[in-house]
């Protein structure tokens, strides 16, 4: 199965394994050049 299509079935069958009242962000921090960088990851197939 493709990445996409495991994205598209976690969103629409995730609410029956997972606990709805749990927040998860996808947060990459990394330091270069004396500045602190921050990466944010969306999800796109978000409804």
């Amino acid at each position: 199965m493709g990445f996409q299509k495991e994205i598209i079935q976690l969103f629409e069958k995730g609410k029956e394994i997972y606990l709805r009242n749990i927040s998860l962000d996808c947060v990459i921090f990394g330091f270069h050049e004396n500045e602190l960088k921050v990466l944010l990851l969306e999800v796109k197939y978000a409804r």
